[in-house]
């Protein structure tokens, strides 16, 4: 390299500088392992970085197609670990409720279906045995082998069985309505005590030929909210399932009070009671109280569906059911309808 000297407008000549090539290009080969290095150091940690994203997204990621795939073909018990970043955290919390709602879902389903095939079950038993009953007494009546002295004894028992299939066909369509949601309350105001009196009044032949006594007491003279003919339903309903659980001599008190904007129905026997472990079970369809104790099924008379379409009834109103109970000391069936407009729910 030349650099030339100066002084004032003058060139006096110059300076050589020079360095022996061999420095130069070792300094070069110098940068340049420098830069491979880096290039090396940079590639590692890119490496260790993608492996440790790798187990933190990937696998959980696998574990989660994998927990699919067996939630897929059935398995309603899988769930995945909440772990990594937070991203991967919200993707298994959503996977876990989808899981959670899929498994609900399906076993809605098999309930469901257990709930059909017991069903249809129950219904096809219900039908038959009036029917072979019937049938029976049908062909003993044709064929002469009942003396026709006996044959008004027969005669009546021929009319309890269709009475009790009426009866049954009544309360399926009932429940099939209601089910379907086509079911509709009229509600008015109306005299508590008057419904309760009514009821009474529809069960009173077959209570005397029962041997039991039924009366009304009532708390002043409280007014309810509801469509007349579904409340008659539901106090006929209870009424009936009280004298099939009376022996004669018994006692059945429809108890009228009201409290707080609700009108409060009580139907009170002092028949045989219930378990204790049965009580949640009497509202399902078709259940009857421990069968082995069934007096009769001809004395008892029932279909075995007036409970739950009480139930339905009641809610349907927007009230509440329940009952209390001890083992041979009686039954308490109660349930709660608004005594004005004003009682209902979300209303003012």
């Amino acid at each position: 390299m030349a650099v030339p000297v100066t002084v004032g407008r003058e060139t006096l000549g110059a300076v050589i500088l020079h360095r022996p090539l061999q420095d130069i290009q070792a300094t070069v080969r110098d940068a340049r392992r420098r830069l491979v290095w880096a290039f090396a150091i940079a590639l590692a940690v890119s490496a260790a970085l993608a492996a440790a994203l790798s187990r933190s997204v990937g696998r959980p990621l696998e574990r989660m197609a994998r927990a699919a795939g067996r939630l897929a073909q059935g398995d309603l018990d899988q769930r995945v670990a909440v772990e990594g970043p937070e991203e991967l955290q919200q993707l298994a919390r959503a996977f876990n409720r989808a899981a959670e709602a899929v498994s609900r879902t399906i076993e809605e389903q098999r309930r469901l279906e257990r709930m059909r095939r017991e069903f249809v079950a129950n219904v096809s038993h219900e039908f038959r045995a009036p029917l072979a009953s019937l049938a029976g007494f049908i062909e003993l009546l044709e064929d002469g082998t009942i003396p026709q002295e006996q044959a008004a004894r027969y005669l009546e028992l021929m009319r309890q069985d269709t009475e009790r299939l009426s009866r049954l066909v009544a309360d399926l369509l009932d429940l099939s309505r209601l089910d379907a949601g086509k079911v509709t309350i009229r509600p008015e105001l109306i005299s508590a005590v008057d419904a309760a009196r009514r009821a009474v009044l529809g069960v009173e032949p077959r209570a005397t030929s029962l041997g039991v006594q039924v009366e009304v007491a009532a708390e002043g003279s409280p007014a309810v909210y509801a469509d007349p003919e579904r409340l008659q339903q539901i106090l006929a309903n209870l009424l009936d399932n009280a004298l099939d659980h009376t022996e004669a001599g018994g006692r059945v008190e429809v108890r009228v009070s009201g409290d707080a904007g609700w009108t409060r129905f009580e139907v009170v026997d002092t028949g045989e009671g219930i378990p204790e472990e049965e009580l949640d079970l009497i509202w399902e369809r078709f259940h009857r109280v421990d069968r082995s104790r069934v007096r009769s099924q001809r004395r008892r008379g029932g279909t075995g569906l007036g409970l739950s379409i009480v139930k339905q009834l009641v809610e349907l109103h927007g009230g509440r059911v329940g009952v209390e109970s001890r083992l041979g000391e009686g039954s308490r069936f109660w349930f709660t309808l608004p005594a004005s407009p004003g009682s209902l729910p979300g209303t003012l």
